[in-house]
C-alpha cells in the first residue's frame, strides 16, 4: 500500500500511513523528504518520534561529518545518532566520552 501511495505521488496519504505506524510508509516518506532536500521536514518527523526519519537523519549527518548535529541528536536521546557519533569520533581519533 505504501509503495502504491509513493508511486501515485500521494505524499499526504503516505504521511497518514506513516503517522499511523506503517513502518514501510515511514521509511518511504523519510527517503522522499531527504531525496528532495527537505531536511527540515525530516528533522521534524525525527523529533516527533519517527524512528525511520531519525535513523536516516543520523546517517545523513554522519555522511556529512556533522559531529555537532549528531551530538545534538544524541543528547536528545537519539540512540542511532549516539552510535554514529561514537563511530565518527573513533574514526577521527577522538576520545569517546559518551
Amino acid at each position: 500500500m505504501a509503495k502504491a501511495l509513493l508511486d501515485q505521488g500521494d505524499e499526504a496519504g503516505l504521511t497518514r500511513r506513516a503517522d499511523s505506524g506503517d513502518e514501510q510508509a515511514a521509511e518511504l516518506l523519510a527517503s522522499l523528504l531527504l531525496g528532495r532536500g527537505d531536511e527540515v521536514a525530516l528533522t521534524r518527523r525525527a523529533d516527533s518520534g519517527d524512528k525511520q526519519a531519525a535513523d536516516l537523519l543520523a546517517w545523513t549527518l554522519l555522511r556529512r561529518g556533522d559531529e555537532m548535529g549528531l551530538a545534538r541528536r544524541a543528547d536528545s536521546g537519539d540512540e542511532k545518532a549516539a552510535e554514529l557519533l561514537r563511530r565518527l569520533m573513533v574514526a577521527g581519533g577522538k576520545e569517546v566520552e559518551r
